[in-house]
């Protein structure tokens, strides 16, 4: 069995490879070819043999590949220009990347193939919400490289009252909304945010500040024990509850204020 894990290992590095190089026409028949000619016989043989003992480790394999796609993918946000040409090979390959395992696993075990997918249709999924992010990101970074949109985008936040949108959510019921400590949205809102508006730093480096700020938040939040997962999944949930509640709340204000910035062409 390690001669064939090395074997399909090789095999994933070669998808990888294909991806960052951008070459997706070639990606079908790695894979088609993989199953139907390039494994000597014993491993076909092997894995109808030995199903149940193979099919864990070739998914650790695919979960493998993937995570290493996904964090190639997440890393053209530290560059400059971005690069779009992976993004839409990522994008291309996700889309067609079922298919790809319907037509190499052509008379091997369905369980396989049921496996394989289930894996799969998973970093399909996070996928596609990365990549929209990326959009998302990109085009904030258009906005916030314009002088003119910028300087609207600063004076519109100024005049946000952010103290009142904290007092608000203080104020409601704890099973409405998990209410975060106020001095830490604060500083978020009024420090971080106003930092950027105003140039003091770059746009790349606030995300980066960004994440941190998630990443410390989550860190102590991480359960110590197996069955406190479900705990930590509550909290991660209201985490983003909150984050995604001050958010409207502050749209809801720049909105009602009717602020050139809401609106402006990218």
């Amino acid at each position: 069995m390690s001669d064939f894990l090395s074997f399909y290992k090789d095999h994933c590095n070669e998808v990888l490879e294909l991806i960052q190089a951008r070459r997706l026409d070639y990606i079908e028949s790695c894979i088609v070819v993989f199953y139907r000619h390039r494994l000597p016989e014993k491993f076909p043989n092997l894995i109808h043999e030995q199903l149940q003992e193979i099919i864990e480790p070739i998914c650790q394999c695919d979960t493998s590949l993937y995570e290493t796609i996904k964090v190639s993918m997440l890393s053209i946000m530290s560059c400059s220009p971005t690069n779009n040409e992976l993004l839409a090979a990522v994008e291309e390959y996700t889309h067609q990347l079922e298919n790809y395992l319907k037509k190499g696993l052509e008379g091997y075990p369905i369980k396989l193939f049921e496996k394989k997918v289930q894996v799969a249709r998973a970093f399909v999924s996070k996928s596609w919400r990365h990549i929209r992010l990326i959009r998302l990101a990109e085009s904030v970074a258009t906005l916030i490289y314009r002088p003119d949109v910028l300087n609207a985008l600063r004076t519109n936040w100024e005049g946000v009252d952010i103290a009142f949108a904290i007092d608000h959510a203080s104020r409601l019921p704890r099973e409405e909304c998990c209410v975060a400590d106020g001095k830490k949205i604060k500083r978020i809102m009024v420090d971080n945010i106003g930092d950027l508006l105003c140039g003091r730093v770059e746009f790349m480096l606030w995300i980066t500040q960004m994440e941190s700020v998630i990443e410390h938040y989550l860190s102590l939040l991480l359960p110590s024990l197996a069955n406190d997962v479900r705990r930590f999944r509550f909290s991660a949930e209201q985490f983003m509850m909150n984050w995604t509640f001050y958010t409207t709340l502050i749209l809801e204000e720049l909105t009602l204020a009717n602020v050139e910035s809401i609106g402006m062409p990218i």
